[in-house]
């Protein structure tokens, strides 16, 4: 007996799969069971159910007619190949078998097999036999399909491992990057502490030439100090005997102002007849003797 729960918990189906196929035999002394089942249908049931028609009684009875007095589900008598839907019911006529195939139902001349065999296992044996086929077809397009995800995951693989590589490569070449970041920094290290040595090497030298400045503008600053106070007179010339430098006592020596001095040369001072005695110290001195020492009259 099929009740209400057993058939509200028959799996749905989706619009793209076929329907549940429910299939039974029917014959005038079982009517009175069947109305009873179509009577406990669901509104829309989410199956399609065949009925097997037995051989027809004496009294002939139209089972197409008498199901649709009965229940507000379509029904439909089975006239060749039709595809099968969900919350209908399909009467295939007596003496002829069927075949269903991915939802497709067919409508064939009964087989030629055993005069003794029932008219509903001749219905609903080709029926079995529809449904191995369409779970062989299934199994094919799922191996099918095992074969494409298989080739799939071997192109991600393949994939995957190419880029792996690339990782490596790039990995390697961050290696050697960083390496040569490393010895440009060493060098640049090393270049800093050669600086820092140079630098204070220029701090020394530039502190020891200060230092002579100093020094030397210390002595500077005693010669001039000597020089300007000397008792006796003292002057420098360049060698064409024009003035450089005279102190004030060899100015009172001479009776010439500093400035009237540096508009003359040696000769324009000196007697005429030291002339000759001033052009030859000159060249001693030349000749690098420094022990000349003459006595020169000034006009």
């Amino acid at each position: 007996m099929i009740d209400d729960d057993s058939l509200s918990d028959m799996p749905a189906t989706s619009e793209s799969m076929h329907p549940v196929v429910i299939g039974m035999g029917a014959s005038a002394s079982g009517l009175d069971a069947l109305f009873t089942l179509l009577s406990s249908l669901p509104p829309c049931p989410n199956f399609a159910l065949v009925i097997v028609q037995q051989e027809v009684a004496p009294e002939q009875y139209d089972l197409c007619e008498l199901l649709s007095s009965r229940t507000s589900l379509p029904v439909e008598k089975v006239q060749g190949t039709l595809s099968l839907e969900s919350g209908r019911i399909y009467v295939v006529p007596p003496r002829r078998s069927i075949t269903i195939t991915e939802g497709v139902l067919q409508l064939n001349d009964p087989p030629q097999g055993n005069p003794d065999q029932s008219a509903i296992d001749i219905h609903l044996q080709p029926s079995a036999g529809g449904r191995e086929h369409a779970e062989a077809d299934a199994v094919r397009k799922l191996e099918a399909e095992l074969v494409r995800t298989r080739e799939q995951m071997a192109g991600y693989v393949e994939e995957l491992e190419t880029a792996n590589e690339e990782l490596k490569a790039l990995n390697e070449e961050s290696i050697a990057n960083n390496e040569e970041v490393r010895i440009s920094n060493a060098e640049l290290e090393i270049a800093r502490e050669e600086q820092q040595s140079l630098n204070a090497e220029l701090l020394k030298v530039n502190a020891q030439l200060t230092r002579k400045l100093q020094e030397l503008h210390e002595s500077e600053r005693r010669f001039r100090s000597t020089f300007d106070n000397a008792a006796v007179g003292i002057a420098h010339l360049d060698l064409r005997g024009r003035w450089l430098r005279m102190n004030q006592r060899f100015c009172e020596i001479t009776g010439y102002t500093s400035d009237e001095l540096e508009q003359l040369t040696f000769r324009d001072i000196t007697h005429e007849d030291d002339h000759d005695v001033h052009v030859g110290s000159v060249r001693r001195l030349l000749a690098g003797d420094d022990s000349v020492a003459d006595d020169v009259f000034y006009r």
